[in-house]
């Protein structure tokens, strides 16, 4: 769908109202939703899509901030004729996009569910976080860097996951524009996270807040940052539910 010079993937099933709208975290596609979609589809319309740049949308000329991409999200969705109400569901990076469209587009959105989302703070995450952080962009950058000879895809390092998409990832993951994409929302974090922060509450918006078991940490968690990670998200949503005056 083209949303003014380059085009945006949009995948929509079922029918009803409010339609739901998926949006993924840091390094994924709409096929992160792959087992929540005929799921949800039961329920009602169920729409996700790829951010510009990565999956099968077109790079975009615009900074990869929240504020922008919930622009082009809106935009993306008018043009498909996807009317609102919506009912927002992000994931970690997504979470900071999908608050930032309910700033801006408040009467469109119905409800948000945020599953390990991005917070606004990261001073609760231990030393390690710092260590986390320099070991993830040397990966990044390496499969970046090797990209366009092909290095990635022989030694395995893009397009892993559930064998049933695997070869979906491939296609999608073992190529150089979504890796640049990746790494410039990532740098761009700390300033989607200041614009969002500035939204403030949802006062009486209908909002669920899941969060993985930490009991099962995540497979690129460090173990210490578990504990910090999990009082993050009690406030983020302490914080949503503030009434607004």
């Amino acid at each position: 769908m083209d949303v003014g010079g380059y085009k945006m993937h949009l995948y929509c099933v079922g029918q009803g109202s409010p339609t739901v709208v998926l949006d993924s975290g840091l390094g994924d596609s709409w096929l992160a939703w792959y087992k929540v979609r005929p799921q949800t589809a039961g329920l009602t319309r169920v729409c996700s899509y790829d951010r510009a740049g990565t999956g099968w949308s077109d790079p975009s000329p615009n900074r990869r901030i929240s504020s922008l991409v919930a622009q082009e999200l809106h935009a993306l969705l008018r043009n498909a004729g996807i009317s609102p109400p919506f009912v927002l569901v992000g994931h970690s990076f997504g979470g900071l996009n999908m608050r930032m469209y309910t700033g801006l587009y408040r009467k469109e959105v119905a409800g948000m569910v945020l599953v390990d989302a991005t917070p606004d703070h990261v001073d609760r995450f231990p030393p390690e976080l710092e260590s986390f952080n320099a070991t993830f962009l040397r990966k990044e950058n390496l499969k970046q860097n090797t990209m366009p000879l092909g290095i990635p895809r022989l030694m395995g390092w893009c397009g892993k996951g559930p064998v049933e998409i695997r070869p979906m990832l491939r296609a999608i993951d073992c190529r150089l524009p979504p890796w640049r994409e990746h790494l410039a929302e990532y740098h761009a974090g700390e300033e989607s996270r200041e614009q969002v922060r500035a939204t403030g509450s949802l006062g009486d918006l209908p909002l669920i807040t899941l969060s993985h078991d930490p009991d099962h940490p995540k497979e690129d968690f460090a173990k210490a940052m578990e504990e910090g990670w999990d009082e993050t998200q009690e406030e983020l949503t302490h914080f949503l539910r503030a009434v607004r005056r």
